[in-house]
């Protein structure tokens, strides 16, 4: 049986846990194609039997990337089954993202979640070591718990509440619409940055640019999906929030 997989990751929790899927699915003897979501990434030529799309969550959500990509996904009748990962809880993610795949005509019949470490650094500092390693343990086990529903082709649904559900498709829209844009609009490069561009080269939005006199400084547009890539993987940690932006941000949040 072929598995295509189409997933996105920002920080590396998705990547991880797709690793372990892609792994469970080799050793059962099925043929498995990854592709890793960003602005042009095309589906593979040839329809598969199974399709997986994985994604880390935003605002209770998927994140904007991957929410238009699925929208343009060719219409199937596939069978189909989504993974959402988080550093603090899924919300309804998962179902928004079945729901969107079903209006494709992809038959959903299996949705996961699996929390992982918090690595989302635009506001708050990284947890420890020692709860990086324990979270990182709690979400393999919901990824392989996935991923034998996934080589057994059984069903499987994410359970949540009807306000939850409310809840992360209002949040989530928000977000898209507008709040990823002005989160981007908070981040700056300090002066440990050394111009190498890593930020605006994996930008999966094609959202950062480098400009300015002397060493360009990296800038970012609203095209920003406030993943924080950029911020994980800048080798001089350079890439902060400014404070002065975000009481601004607050500021124009009370008026609005």
């Amino acid at each position: 049986m072929t598995y295509h997989i189409y997933y996105f990751s920002a920080t590396g929790n998705t990547w991880h846990a797709i690793a372990r899927v892609e792994a469970a699915l080799a050793r059962a003897g099925h043929t498995v194609e990854t592709s890793s979501i960003n602005s042009h990434t095309k589906p593979f030529p040839e329809a598969p039997d199974r399709l997986v799309v994985a994604f880390p969550t935003h605002a209770w959500a998927p994140p904007s990337l991957v929410m238009r990509y699925m929208r343009k996904m060719p219409r199937g009748c596939t069978r189909a089954a989504v993974l959402a990962c988080a550093g603090g809880g899924c919300g309804g993610a998962a179902d928004i993202a079945a729901r969107a795949l079903r209006r494709r005509g992809y038959e959903v019949f299996l949705t996961g979640a699996a929390n992982y470490s918090e690595n989302w650094l635009q506001m708050v500092p990284g947890p420890p070591p020692e709860v990086v390693a324990d979270r990182t343990r709690e979400g393999d086990v919901a990824t392989d718990e996935f991923a034998e529903r996934l080589v057994a082709d059984e069903g499987g649904r994410v359970t949540v509440s009807i306000a939850m559900q409310v809840i992360s498709h209002t949040v989530g829209v928000l977000f898209r619409l507008a709040g990823r844009q002005l989160l981007g609009k908070v981040f700056v490069a300090d002066s440990d940055c050394t111009s190498c561009g890593l930020c605006a080269e994996h930008c999966p939005a094609g959202a950062i640019r480098l400009a300015g006199p002397g060493e360009p400084r990296p800038y970012w547009t609203l095209s920003c999906i406030s993943c924080n890539r950029c911020v994980n993987i800048c080798p001089t940690r350079a890439i902060n929030s400014s404070t002065a932006r975000i009481l601004v941000l607050v500021l124009l949040a009370g008026l609005v």
